[in-house]
């Protein structure tokens, strides 16, 4: 038989382990409400958040992470991840408000720069993607998806010359990675060289 976790030190380990091995079901049933009312850690309620948002329920998702902010008012993290389950709602106003918060709370993380790149840019304010993006690539100049989605941006500009550098340059530091070679095959056909987009493609697969 498993030992079910009884301690606050027990439970963190064990939650961290399942929500690292994507078992969002098992992070569920081990941070329950009644674990959650004697050990109210606001790691837990995130990584109960990020179970429920693996399984598509946003609105538990969301009621988890502002109880993180009711424990810990200044967690970037919960602002961070409440913000991806807003654009998972379609909600990009909220998600940006979200990820600026974070930022302010903590401005070198990359990825939430990139996340707000990814809002505006599903509002359609590419311009704003844009300045996001290249902050995001300031701060890790190896962050491969904040190439690829300059490359978008700037594909949805109609600038497919930088478009293409900025895929080209994704490729050049994750070549084993689809999305930019799906692309940037895109933005070859949006010129006119089937040929060149085709052997994008082929890549990609």
């Amino acid at each position: 038989m498993h030992n079910t976790p009884v301690t606050l030190e027990e439970i963190n380990k064990k939650s961290l382990e399942l929500i690292l091995s994507g078992k969002n079901q098992e992070v569920i049933d081990l941070l329950t409400d009644d674990v959650l009312k004697q050990f109210p850690h606001p790691s837990f309620y995130l990584r109960r958040g990020l179970a429920y948002k693996n399984f598509e329920q946003p609105d538990r998702a969301i009621a988890d992470y502002n109880k993180a902010l009711e424990i810990k008012p200044d967690l970037s993290d919960a602002y961070h991840n409440r913000a991806r389950v807003w654009e998972q709602k379609g909600e990009y106003d909220k998600a940006i408000d979200d990820y600026t918060q974070a930022i302010r709370l903590n401005p070198g993380d990359a990825e939430t720069y990139n996340g707000r790149g990814v809002a505006y840019d599903s509002k359609g304010d590419f311009n704003a993607a844009i300045a996001d993006y290249l902050k995001s690539i300031e701060l890790d100049p190896s962050y491969v998806d904040a190439y690829n989605n300059l490359g978008v941006a700037y594909h949805n500009l109609k600038q497919y010359d930088k478009a293409l550098d900025y895929y080209s340059t994704a490729i050049s530091l994750d070549a084993s990675y689809p999305l930019p070679y799906l692309n940037r095959g895109s933005t070859y056909e949006e010129l006119g060289r089937p040929d060149v987009a085709n052997e994008d493609y082929k890549k990609a697969i």
